[in-house]
């Protein structure tokens, strides 16, 4: 949802939600259910009659859910960690300015409207999950209807999206009015406008290297990746927790059922004996399985490297094993390049693409963490339908207080642009 506010040659969307007086009641109902759930455990733990191994996990259990519990409750009372979109636009048309602000982090993104090209409609599909068998087709699906700003670099801006078509004819008239760009609708509603107003005005922006941005050079060239996001120590001790737990887990069934069951005599085992060996053994590798692939992709590191003929771009993992398995690898040479630019994507995240001239394809390495927000588009540009977007960074657009900022993937778009001298 989101504000609109209009006068003179001035138009505002506050995409804050609206504020509250209190927290309401769900931190205290949601307070009441951890401890009731906290001392339901302990009393369980202290009063059945069970093996010290089964204690154990029930314990390590009780540990993890009170931890997350705690941590949760902290949050939620002292009111931090919105999860909300916080950003405020405004368009300028006396000054011919965009700004796109941060209230959280006050990080501003300005744009020249002469930098606007038209606004386009879309309309996308979407699922409604219900429980009901009886639901028809038309009841299990809906439409959300979405307005871009179109760059003439060919980048994305996103404006606004809603479901409710009666309101997304409202706002679409409220800005043809303002703005007087000219609209492109791919919604079949028949909205297409002719422009009535254009703008000259462009703000050239020299962008900066933050401490977010990592920069290096070697002999093949400069490297350039995203530092991690910094974690509070709360948020730190509930994943080092959880990690812990979650490989001490399969090693207490192993001692629970495997163990005493290898112990035993082989002609007194039973057929049930053999099935639960076999369910524990297989859930005990899938269990360290996955144990290995979150503890491998906290290991991972993304790059690109610019050199004089092409761009590498790379997924590379610390253990061998891992980067085997699934470290990537892709080269997009010079020729190949059209431009890096910075798209606002619906929900008001941020995403840095590269434009190519013809789909470009991973040299190496498994699909698996490449579609896990890496190289996670490579679709046709639907601005250019000659050209390819590849996906290089995204962030979300909901709090950019302890990590990088679009500003980081404006300055990225801006080297690779300015090393290979790339224009719209």
């Amino acid at each position: 949802m989101s504000d609109w506010h209009q006068s003179d040659g001035h138009l505002e969307i506050d995409y804050r939600p609206e504020k509250r007086t209190t927290a309401g009641c769900f931190p205290y109902f949601a307070g009441a259910l951890f401890i009731c759930f906290v001392g339901f455990m302990s009393l369980l733990l202290y009063t059945v009659e069970t093996s010290t191994v089964a204690k154990t996990g029930l314990g390590l259990l009780l540990l993890l859910f009170t931890i997350i519990g705690l941590h949760t409750m902290i949050h939620n009372f002292g009111g931090s960690g919105s999860l909300d979109l916080q950003d405020v636009l405004i368009i300028d048309t006396n000054t011919e300015e965009l700004r796109i602000t941060n209230i959280d982090t006050k990080h501003e993104l300005r744009y020249g409207l002469g930098e606007f090209d038209f606004v386009e409609l879309r309309k996308t599909k979407h699922r409604m999950n219900r429980n009901s068998v009886d639901a028809s087709p038309t009841q299990a699906q809906y439409f959300r209807y979405h307005i871009y700003l179109i760059q003439k670099d060919g980048s994305s801006f996103w404006i606004y999206t809603h479901s409710d078509e009666e309101k997304f004819l409202e706002k679409i008239s409220i800005l043809y009015a303002f703005l007087g760009l000219e609209v492109r609708d791919e919604t079949g509603l028949e909205l297409a406008k002719d422009a009535v107003r254009n703008y000259h005005k462009t703000i050239p922006t020299e962008f900066k290297q933050s401490k977010w941005v990592a920069e290096r050079d070697d002999e093949h060239g400069r490297l350039y990746s995203l530092n991690e996001q910094k974690h509070t120590l709360g948020e730190q001790v509930v994943r080092l927790s959880g990690f812990s737990i979650f490989a001490v887990v399969p090693v207490l069934i192993t001692l629970e059922f495997v163990v005493p069951m290898l112990s035993k005599e082989s002609p007194s085992w039973q057929a049930f004996d053999y099935g639960i060996l076999i369910f524990t053994s297989l859930f005990c590798l899938f269990y360290f399985i996955c144990a290995f692939l979150l503890f491998a992709g906290q290991f991972g590191k993304y790059f690109i490297r610019l050199n004089e003929n092409e761009i590498d771009i790379r997924v590379h993992f610390s253990i061998k094993l891992a980067d085997s398995l699934f470290g990537k690898y892709m080269q997009v040479p010079k020729n190949e390049l059209r431009i890096a630019a910075l798209h606002r994507t619906s929900g008001g995240g941020h995403w840095l693409s590269l434009a190519t001239k013809s789909q470009v394809m991973p040299q190496s390495g498994s699909s698996f963490f490449a579609k896990m927000g890496v190289f996670d588009s490579n679709q046709q540009n639907p601005q250019r339908e000659s050209d390819y977007l590849l996906g290089l960074w995204s962030l979300s657009g909901v709090r950019y207080r302890n990590g990088p900022t679009p500003e980081d993937l404006a300055y990225i778009a801006q080297s690779i642009n300015d090393k290979y001298v790339l224009s719209a």
